[in-house]
């Protein structure tokens, strides 16, 4: 996600400072707003379809995956019991969770280093998986 901070006073828009929130500042008999324009780089948000097909691509150890992407492991053990008849499914469910509680900040570029650094641990599909995370048309 992409922030542009601007300044705002009437018709004038113009770049300045980053504040986490919006803020009045108070200077020469005018006040000014700052506010953020929130650019959230939609092409990088990994979509369900993604997911479903990502899943097929990962393997043994993904749990790790799990735990890499910040999610408790014992949520992660109520995914495996709740879809006990497919491990494809536990990992699309795993990423699905994932994508809900991370919103816009689950990307490609997250998940692409969350798999790099549990690739020792993890069986993943790297051909497949880059190739998916390169954001092709149709996804």
């Amino acid at each position: 996600m992409l922030l542009y901070p601007f300044i705002h006073c009437a018709t004038l828009s113009v770049p300045v400072l980053v504040f986490q929130f919006p803020t009045y500042v108070y200077a020469d008999n005018i006040f000014f707003l700052f506010y953020f324009i929130l650019d959230a780089d939609k092409s990088r948000v990994l979509q369900y379809k993604t997911l479903n097909k990502l899943s097929s691509e990962i393997g043994n150890g993904f749990e790790n995956l799990g735990i890499e992407l910040g999610l408790d492991p014992a949520l992660i053990e109520q995914i495996k019991n709740d879809h006990k008849t497919s491990t494809q499914l536990q990992i699309f469910h795993m990423l699905k969770k994932w994508k809900e509680i991370e919103k816009d900040n689950a990307t490609r570029d997250v998940l692409r280093k969350a798999i790099s650094e549990t690739s020792r641990c993890v069986t993943y599909n790297r051909d497949a998986i880059e190739s998916l995370l390169k954001g092709e048309k149709g996804d």
